[in-house]
């Protein structure tokens, strides 16, 4: 009996120490992480709205990347995201421009978070500039443009001019940039004062080149500390065509 009683003792211990051995499963806690609910609206790029489904949204921190998909009515939910600062929230669709939302922190709060602005983003634009000229006299700047579309949907078309001091200027590198402009014709003659573009931030004297680019009713437009410029991702140009380019003295 005695032989019996220390061997069930023996094998006891050895339970225990095996139970010691073995490694705690590791939940997600809601000190660490928690869900985060989001939405966003979706356009054409005459301001019609479209179908809400399919954008991915994701989250970056360089670490650990998060993603999800919209839904029907815009909203979206990424699950089980990691406490962390400085989050850069990413749309992206095919046929839209890619958006980004910089500087998103998420914090504990015992609830789940809230990515706090739901963007408004429209598709790229069709539209796109096939003839540009410029004429500067002592006050004003004239130009006209003739614009095409590769898409046989009507709306009010809209086209947006950047300007740099260099002649390799295109929609990634440009220093200046003028607000959206409406076209009613395929034909138009645009004017700028030398008020206007002070205002846009040319200085007299100094010459510049400029090309003009479709643009959409949101231009979903951001300020990208990464890059250091202003992003547009809605630009319309053709990538197997030349955009045309112009240069003028600023009065």
């Amino acid at each position: 009996m005695k032989k019996v009683f220390l061997f069930m003792f023996a094998m006891a211990l050895l339970q225990i120490s095996c139970k010691k051995d073995e490694p705690t499963p590791q939940e997600p806690s809601i000190n660490t992480k928690a869900n985060i609910t989001g939405s966003v609206k979706l356009f054409d790029e005459y301001g019609n709205t479209v179908t809400q489904e399919r954008m991915l949204v994701s989250l970056e921190n360089g670490i650990e990347d998060y993603w999800a998909e919209t839904e029907k009515d815009g909203s979206f939910l990424l699950q089980n995201v990691l406490y962390h600062k400085n989050y850069s929230v990413v749309y992206q669709k095919n046929g839209f421009g890619t958006y980004k939302y910089f500087g998103f922190d998420h914090e504990y709060t015992g609830e789940e978070g809230r990515i706090p602005n739901s963007p408004s983003l429209s598709m790229i634009s069709t539209t796109y500039v096939t003839s540009l000229d410029a004429e500067a006299n002592d006050s004003t700047v004239v130009f006209n443009v003739h614009i095409s579309s590769t898409s046989k949907v009507r709306g009010t078309r809209r086209i947006r001019f950047l300007f740099h001091t260099i002649s390799g200027i295109s929609n990634e590198v440009f220093s200046n940039y003028s607000n959206k402009i409406q076209l009613v014709n395929s034909n138009a003659t645009i004017t700028f004062t030398k008020e206007d573009l002070q205002a846009m931030g040319l200085e007299s004297g100094t010459k510049y080149w400029v090309q003009a680019y479709g643009d959409s009713y949101f231009s979903n437009g951001y300020d990208d500390d990464l890059v250091g410029r202003y992003v547009f991702p809605n630009l319309g140009f053709k990538s197997d065509v030349a955009v045309p380019t112009e240069h003028f003295i600023m009065p």
